[in-house]
């Protein structure tokens, strides 16, 4: 039994999203019929495939094979020689199975994707947005960030206006839209803009954006001031036409209430001296004389009611409590070859179904590398550490993670001045019964 093959094209090149192909040449040179599979091995296995996979042949009996590679456009086939292998598996002889080997170049192109999130902002002095902008391509590739005022009403901030942005991976950069004139008063105005990427080598990519302009004053200020200057002017003229002289009149009735029984005391008792004078004049040798000092009396009393203030506060416990759990970094450096990554989680994640609502990335050292957030096995957001020193974001659907499954901060460190990278992931948000 024996089985030989021989590859026609070894060495082939293809451009992303194209194909190409290659011709194996099968031989049976066995005393028996034979089955033979026929596959590609390594990377370019992925983006290949083989046409027919399995041929039947008799003894001395050749065929053919056609290997074809149609890599896709995008950063899942990198720019390169790829190196591949043809096996051809001879079922009636495994031993005498063959692998032929070639080599295939990926061509490299650069593509960039961007997406404004929310594409129309509001706002009286500016307009906040976040542009996400992928390196789609196969290469590492830098871009410029322009912007695009064809009325030239608006001026534009950009937290990153040059980046280099590694394959697949997502930049978040933080854009402010401000307008050049403000008014008082009036309907809101809109302001179109357009965001260009503009990569060093390749095809730029535009989204549109737009700026709703409020007016410094909103619409229910001047009827308010309005209302209240008129509940000022009313309440001034109560005041002098019926409560301040209502209260004059009151404050002197009340003097004139207790200074009138004041008044008939002193006459009495000056009336009751002169009586008592008279009589001591009268009593000449005794000094014994008496008279009668009007006693006074007063009496009054005040009563109060002490009142009892309480309150119970009855409450239902929520069905959600709030969570934050922070992940912190301590990874290794790696290699230009190396492309692992350390893991990083929080023991005290709770073990409870949960919903995050808010995650913040901190970058202080200004490390450079690769970042991921895992749930579970899945790559849910990945970023360049270069990128950024502080990020934030808030979602408005919370991202559920369901009951014990873990959240990892994976890291692929590439700082150069000899530091592990120590960046750090908060997360925020709700557990879930």
């Amino acid at each position: 039994m024996g089985l030989t093959a021989s590859l026609r094209e070894p060495d082939l090149r293809v451009i992303p999203g194209q194909e190409v192909s290659a011709q194996v040449n099968l031989l049976n040179t066995g005393s028996v019929v034979d089955q033979v599979t026929v596959d590609v091995v390594g990377q370019a296995a992925a983006w290949s495939t083989v046409e027919p996979a399995v041929l039947n042949l008799y003894p001395g009996e050749s065929g053919v094979a056609r290997v074809t590679f149609h890599p896709p456009r995008s950063h899942e086939a990198p720019a390169g020689v790829v190196p591949f292998g043809v096996r051809a598996a001879s079922r009636e002889d495994p031993a005498g199975s063959i692998v032929e080997e070639g080599a295939i170049e990926v061509a490299a192109f650069t593509e960039f994707k961007a997406n404004l999130n929310p594409s129309t902002s509001r706002g009286r002095r500016r307009g906040r947005h976040r542009l996400t902008v992928v390196n789609a391509g196969n290469i590492s590739a830098g871009a410029a960030v322009h912007f695009v005022d064809p009325e030239d009403q608006l001026a534009f901030r950009v937290s990153k206006p040059n980046l280099v942005a590694q394959p697949g991976v997502a930049n978040v950069l933080r854009v402010q839209v401000i307008p050049r004139k403000r008014f008082m008063r009036g309907p809101n105005q809109q302001h179109p803009f357009q965001v260009m990427v503009a990569p060093d080598d390749g095809d730029s990519t535009i989204v549109d954006g737009e700026l709703v302009q409020q007016p410094i004053l909103p619409p229910w200020a001047v009827p308010v001031a309005a209302a209240v200057l008129a509940l000022l002017i009313l309440g001034t003229v109560l005041w002098f036409t019926l409560l301040k002289p209502s209260i004059k009149s009151a404050a002197t009735e009340a003097v004139n209430a207790q200074t009138t029984p004041l008044s008939a005391a002193v006459d009495q008792a000056n009336k009751k001296a002169e009586q008592a004078q008279a009589a001591a004049s009268q009593a000449a040798a005794a000094a014994a004389g008496g008279g009668a000092a009007p006693n006074a009396s007063a009496s009054g009393g005040a009563n109060g009611t002490n009142g009892n203030a309480g309150g119970t506060t009855n409450g239902t416990p929520g069905l959600t409590a709030p969570v934050v759990f922070r992940v912190q970094a301590n990874a290794q450096i790696r290699g230009a070859n190396d492309t692992n990554f350390d893991l990083f989680s929080d023991a005290n994640q709770p073990k409870k179904p949960m919903d995050i609502s808010d995650i913040q990335l901190q970058n202080p050292l200004a490390d450079s590398g690769i970042v991921q957030i895992r749930i579970g096995t899945t790559v849910w957001l990945t970023f360049n550490l270069d990128n950024f020193r502080d990020y934030d974001d808030h979602f408005v659907v919370p991202v559920h993670i369901n009951q014990n499954q873990a959240v990892n901060w994976a890291v692929q460190c590439h700082n150069t001045n000899g530091k592990r990278c120590s960046a750090a992931l908060t997360f925020s948000g709700r557990t879930t019964p």
